[in-house]
């Protein structure tokens, strides 16, 4: 009787849990060819690029400064899927792997090849405008770049 009892709490608190996870919309990246640092999406941007999709996923289009302001609302919760590429020219476009999409294993540390990693989210308060903004921000480098990219990051990102 115990055991069933113990079931149902377990079953409630993770219908509970799982109830107030959100599943954020799918996004793809578009990066300018051979850009190497930081990426930072500002969202709520009145004057910011329009909201635009692709085959039901976010575009953001990210400028050669590393920096998107979007009308897009924030996309906050669980992540099902983003992609990320390197934009050749108008119709090429080249993938970035995810860091996290592959074994440790299957990454050349010390070789050429250019990685998406270390995403996460971040809210605060512009100063010029005096408003409350949030921004995903993310490192697209070699993993041989990555610490300077990385000790840069924590300085401060860059701000719109």
């Amino acid at each position: 009787m115990m055991r069933i009892i113990t079931t149902i709490i377990v079953a409630f608190l993770f219908i509970y849990y799982l109830s107030g996870c959100k599943v954020k919309e799918q996004e793809i990246f578009y990066i300018p060819h051979n850009y190497q640092g930081i990426i930072v999406v500002y969202f709520n941007c009145l004057d910011g690029k329009p909201v635009k999709y692709e085959d039901g996923f976010r575009i953001y289009e990210i400028d050669i400064n590393g920096i998107l302001r979007t009308q897009f609302e924030d996309n906050e919760g669980y992540s099902i899927e983003s992609k990320y590429y390197y934009v050749l020219d108008d119709k090429t476009r080249m993938k970035i792997p995810y860091n996290s999409d592959m074994p440790f294993t299957d990454i050349n540390i010390g070789s050429d090849d250019v990685y998406a990693f270390s995403r996460r989210y971040e809210v605060g308060v512009n100063t010029t405008e005096n408003k409350k903004y949030s921004c995903i921000n993310l490192i697209i480098a070699k993993y041989k770049n990555a610490d300077s990219i990385f000790q840069l990051r924590e300085l401060g990102l860059p701000h719109f």
